[in-house]
């Protein structure tokens, strides 16, 4: 399953609390309500499990992890260093 659709199926599953919200790439997770303190640490396991990452605290910015596409692009920027 590429990145983003990976991505896309846990925040879907595991995150969004109400399954007819709509959700592109590009939405802000931040503005739409689904990312808090307590969905962010999930997706951070998420990501650190699923792509075999090690997230750092300097990393931890609303421009890595604010939309999909953010996220995708972070993980695919991390598996290249």
């Amino acid at each position: 399953m590429e990145i983003e659709g990976a991505i896309r199926k846990f925040i879907e599953d595991d995150l969004l609390e109400d399954s007819m919200t709509e959700l592109s790439n590009n939405d802000s997770l931040l503005e739409k309500g689904i990312i808090d303190s307590f969905n962010m640490v999930k997706l951070l396991t998420f990501i650190e499990s699923t792509f075999s990452l090690k997230i750092d605290d300097e990393e931890l910015m609303p421009e890595n992890f604010d939309s999909i596409s953010a996220i995708a692009n972070f993980v695919k920027n991390k598996r290249q260093e």
